[in-house]
């Protein structure tokens, strides 16, 4: 009998690294630019081929279609621009049955400036048994609609809120 040969180099495994899909098409159009010398801005859409034609008005004139709304308008608040705090009213607690929580929320706008009108701002408050969502109205910068509630939570369950749209 002829003895065996010696093992060869272990296989090499080579692990496919996910791909983030806006890093490809930020190199793509970064790629783009660079060979194009931005000459590629009008063939995706950026620039635009042909002249601009320019009209004056006397002041005043207010031309059909035309939004009334003024330019410096703010845009409506974003989830993130409200911090919510989940303040304990009253909390009775059963041993291992958990506990009934009493509370209400008081909500802060934290954004740079509260836009005017109405906004309801849905949130979700985690810590209790059961995922609770709820919701406030913020009407020219006023809070309200915001009541007590009442959860089963755990004996040590700290409850927290989220907010999560603004409609």
């Amino acid at each position: 009998m002829q003895p065996m040969p010696p093992p060869g180099p272990p296989p090499v495994v080579r692990v496919k690294r996910p791909t983030n899909p806006w890093m490809i098409i930020g190199w793509i159009l970064l790629g783009s630019f660079v060979l194009c010398g931005g000459g590629c801005a009008a063939i995706i859409g950026i620039g635009a081929l042909g002249s601009v034609t320019t009209t004056t008005r006397p002041p005043g004139t207010v031309v059909a279609g035309a939004s009334s709304e003024a330019p410096d308008a703010l845009p409506p608040p974003a989830p993130t621009d409200f911090a919510i705090e989940v303040i304990e009213l009253e909390r009775s607690c059963f041993g291992s049955a958990g506990c009934n929580v009493r509370y209400t929320i008081s909500p802060t706008y934290v954004g740079t400036a509260l836009p005017e009108g109405e906004f309801e701002v849905l949130y979700d408050v985690a810590g209790a048994d059961q995922a609770k969502s709820d919701s406030f109205t913020v009407r020219d910068g006023q809070f309200s609609d915001i009541s007590d509630v009442m959860v089963s939570a755990p004996e040590c369950g700290v409850l927290t809120a989220t907010p999560t749209r603004v409609l």
